[in-house]
């Protein structure tokens, strides 16, 4: 074997040994390394869903105390001036006259007399009802208003817990792009430097035509596979970014995906989902029972059941307390002359309204049961992604280890390979195999570990409550 083989197979080696750090480079400038921790804060700080939930959810809480209002007292203060025409002003003062030259016949003030009207009239008084009962709509609005809050509360908590799950899933794509482009950029060196070789050779007649046109196409498959390594690493940072809520165009540093899995703690991770027992559906719905979403859905159940409150409080009974304060009509907006007070408790009896109320608990009745639907149906969907999410655990746990020996057998495969290249025991097709195995060997593990980060987090976000619980 001639010195430029020896040579060219050299550098294949020290390529294997020495993988490329991909999209780096001695021009760039350096960036802070934005750690998972930090990622979570920042997304945390800067969620726009975050935001929203958050002023939906004090939006509730002053509607709640609104309600609650309902069943205070009103009071009310109502003032009015009246004009009228002179014509009508005389006409109805004709009988006033006529009393007061009475008055002064039989020995009495004619001042004393006031007039029946005046061109310009006030009137004031003073207002207090308080709500005895109105067939229970104030405790139905209670009811609503009270779930309703909670509903927000408890949506604004799970925006949270999803902020922190969408958080992590983008920050490990990140990782995971990262990585397989550091693969296909080592694929795509170690393709050119080989095709290189294989063009020496050619020239000096050691190999065929055919042995070179089987590396070009290796080549062009390696820079296609680069194209889109880095392509999805560019989609995997944008997306990161979107869920930051940062510009698309920061620039920032990530860690790196450990090159090897830490076993130990994806262990503990099995247990706590107790991959390895079987658990049955009431045992499954034990442990979400306290997650934000499931009793956000169970708090829509509870408004639907004010409404139907509501809705009987139209065909009910209504007692009202009624507490008038007058003062005397007359030509001036002061409030002096005679004063008088009024007491009423005010009974209605609903006896038919078209059948409007009947209608009304109809509908209310019918929303309360698709509440209770709604419920069903989200458990569930929760329910299957507990599910799915559990098994992928076990299953990327499971690929992992099967991808560890993978890497193994293919890096010892390549190796073995290669020194019978080198004495030429093994055909350049041989060769190629072990590199695409080998290549397709750190993906695989790559994907596994990735995979199963995702899981973890997803599984995190599914027993949210039951860590809050503890």
């Amino acid at each position: 074997m001639n010195a430029l083989t020896k040579v060219a197979i050299l550098l294949i080696l020290a390529l294997l040994a020495a993988p490329a750090l991909a999209g780096q480079g001695p021009d760039q400038e350096p960036a802070d390394v934005l750690t998972l921790e930090k990622a979570v804060q920042l997304a945390l700080e800067h969620s726009l869903q975050i935001e929203s939930s958050l002023y939906e959810k004090d939006a509730a809480k002053w509607g709640k105390w609104e309600a609650v209002s309902g069943w205070l007292p009103k009071v009310r203060f109502d003032s009015s001036v009246t004009r009228m025409d002179e014509d009508t002003v005389d006409r109805l003062n004709i009988y006033t006259d006529s009393t007061r030259e009475l008055a002064d016949l039989y020995g009495f003030d004619p001042d004393e007399i006031e007039p029946a009207a005046y061109d310009n009239t006030y009137s004031s008084s003073l207002s207090v009802i308080q709500p005895v009962t109105n067939g229970g709509a104030e405790v139905g609005a209670i009811l609503a208003a009270r779930a309703l809050h909670a509903q927000k509360r408890h949506a604004y908590a799970d925006a949270r817990s999803k902020t922190v799950l969408d958080t992590k899933t983008a920050y490990f794509n990140v990782l995971k792009a990262r990585a397989l482009l550091e693969v296909a950029n080592e694929s795509h060196r170690l393709a050119q430097e080989t095709l290189r070789m294989f063009d020496a050779r050619y020239s000096v007649g050691e190999v065929s035509r055919a042995d070179v046109l089987r590396w070009e196409a290796q080549a062009a498959k390696a820079e296609n596979a680069l194209l889109e390594a880095g392509n999805g690493l560019e989609v995997a940072k944008i997306t990161l970014a979107n869920v930051l809520g940062i510009d698309l165009d920061v620039r920032y540093e990530l860690e790196r995906l450990p090159e090897k899995a830490d076993l130990d703690s994806f262990r503990e991770v099995l247990r706590d989902a107790d991959v390895d027992r079987e658990l049955n559906a009431a045992q499954m719905a034990e442990r979400f029972q306290e997650h934000p979403g499931i009793q956000r859905m169970e708090s829509v159940v509870d408004a639907a059941g004010g409404n139907r409150v509501i809705a009987w409080s139209s065909v009910l009974p209504r007692l009202n307390l009624a507490y008038t304060y007058s003062w005397e009509t007359d030509d001036d907006p002061d409030l002096d002359g005679q004063e008088s007070w009024t007491l009423s408790l005010a009974l209605q009896m609903p006896l038919f309204q078209s059948l409007t109320g009947a209608f009304k608990i109809a509908q209310a009745r019918k929303n309360y049961k698709l509440a209770k639907v709604g419920l069903k149906s989200y458990e569930r969907g929760f329910m299957q992604q507990a599910y799915a999410y559990r098994l992928g655990l076990r299953s990327a746990y499971l690929r992992i280890l099967a991808a560890e020996k993978e890497r193994k057998f293919a890096d010892e495969n390549l190796k073995i390979t290669m020194s019978k290249h080198e004495l030429g025991m093994a055909s350049n097709l041989q060769l190629v195999d072990a590199q695409l195995a080998f290549n397709q060997a750190r993906s695989s593990y790559i994907d596994a570990m990735s995979d199963f980060y995702v899981a973890a987090a997803n599984w995190e976000y599914l027993t949210i409550g039951e860590k809050n619980k503890e």
